[in-house]
């Protein structure tokens, strides 16, 4: 069985949806039970990667994403969960805001991420470790999203957390790679579990829909309606495992796809048709 970590950049805005919902927002995201984080559902991205698969590889499909005949899946995907959530700044235009709960989550997943459990800071409500030099500081301080943390200087072992969160969303040596590195790193904030709740749940981008009636040129009746996205540059992570079920089977060859299809954006959830769901897909590490 190969296990590898992967990740989910949003390019623009990403609706992975629940359905109907019964609050003000008639289209939520998906989001977990017990985190209330947001999540694009695990059954989600397969689906994508297997309709991405039809244009590269038709005839293997089926036995390596299953079939309705019961061949089973080579290829299992579980939900991406956030890890890094951009924020408005008073400084830097935005900030990437991540929590201890979920740089621990992320490494206990992943394995070996470039840092250890140990290195990943305790941060205080109110408080806000960044890199030296980042460009989101005001001072001595970090406002996000109009709410105001005071700035705790990072520990060796959170510009460890910092280089390796950058090293793993944007991998190449080529010369983007490194700027959106050195980008990301000086607009990453390490705030409290709580201050990461509250804002992966406010600070969402909700916005009105309408249908036009051809008749009158205006709003339908009933034709209006609100929906939940992601907002751009939601870094998101979670698993692949590629396994052979039968001795014929070759996991190498499956994951050497999947890596393939990854080399360029894919389209992940709702309102495509907007300009919604365009995403980057980085899966960390080769099938050694």
């Amino acid at each position: 069985m190969i296990t590898r970590p992967y990740l989910l950049h949003a390019l623009s805005a990403l609706h992975a949806g629940t359905g109907q919902g019964v609050g003000p927002i008639d289209l939520p995201i998906a989001r977990e039970r017990t985190t209330d984080h947001p999540i694009v559902p695990g059954s989600s991205i397969k689906g994508v990667l297997r309709e991405a698969a039809r244009a590269q590889a038709a005839d293997r499909v089926d036995a390596i994403f299953g079939s309705a005949e019961g061949n089973a899946s080579m290829v299992r995907v579980s939900d991406a969960r956030t890890l890094a959530f951009p924020v408005k700044s008073d400084r830097g235009t935005f900030a990437w805001i991540t929590s201890r709960y979920a740089l621990l989550r992320y490494a206990r997943d992943a394995g070996e991420v470039g840092f250890t459990a140990d290195q990943v800071p305790v941060v205080a409500d109110g408080k806000a470790v960044t890199e030296d030099g980042s460009v989101v500081l005001d001072g001595s301080r970090v406002t996000l999203d109009g709410l105001p943390y005071e700035r705790v200087a990072p520990s060796e072992g959170a510009k460890k957390v910092f280089g390796a969160l950058a090293r793993a969303v944007f991998p190449g040596e080529d010369l983007t790679n490194k700027a959106w590195r050195l980008f990301f790193s000086e607009r990453v904030v390490i705030v409290s579990d709580d201050a990461f709740t509250w804002l992966t749940q406010t600070a969402t981008d909700v916005r009105a829909h309408v249908r036009i009636d051809d008749k009158t040129g205006t709003v339908a009746k009933g034709a209006l309606w609100y929906a939940e996205t992601l907002p751009p540059e939601t870094i998101l992570a979670g698993i692949v495992q590629v396994g052979a079920l039968r001795k014929d089977q070759d996991p190498k060859g499956a994951f050497d796809l999947l890596n393939n299809i990854a080399a360029s954006p894919l389209q992940v959830g709702g309102d495509a048709t907007t300009g919604a769901g365009r995403v980057r897909l980085v899966i960390c590490g080769d099938a050694a």
